[in-house]
């Protein structure tokens, strides 16, 4: 395979004198000073702040409480619903279940509630 090297022409700048640039219409002291101090003229880089990696997910938990209405489901897929509850509702933990990359919150009595920390609160 031969190796790929970028393609150069001619542009003119105005005046009628030709400048040798890169297939992108700019030239090599152009890419470089952008390269140092960002995109355009004089604009400073952007520093890039990553997102904060908050859990979304409880990992581990005793006993839960309800911030928003919370609804109890047959099984880990949350496809058969039981019953809803109000905000406030404390729930007991039997053990946090794994499913796909997220985690569901085993009650006692065998039925699952969410563990995103939107919808409850870790007491314990």
């Amino acid at each position: 395979m031969a190796s790929l090297r970028p393609i150069y022409f001619l542009i003119t700048n105005g005046s009628g004198k030709s400048t040798k640039s890169h297939k992108w219409g700019i030239s090599k002291e152009r890419f470089a000073r952008d390269l140092k101090t960002g995109l355009g003229e004089g604009v400073p880089p952007t520093a890039v702040t990553p997102k904060p990696t908050t859990s979304t997910y409880l990992k581990s938990a005793r006993q839960v409480k309800a911030t928003t209405s919370i609804t109890r489901y047959h099984d880990v897929k949350f496809e058969k619903k039981e019953k809803t509850y109000p905000v406030g509702t404390i729930f007991d933990i039997e053990k946090v279940v794994t499913y796909g990359k997220i985690t569901r919150l085993l009650l006692g009595n065998g039925l699952y509630i969410t563990s995103n920390v939107k919808y409850v609160e870790k007491l314990k």
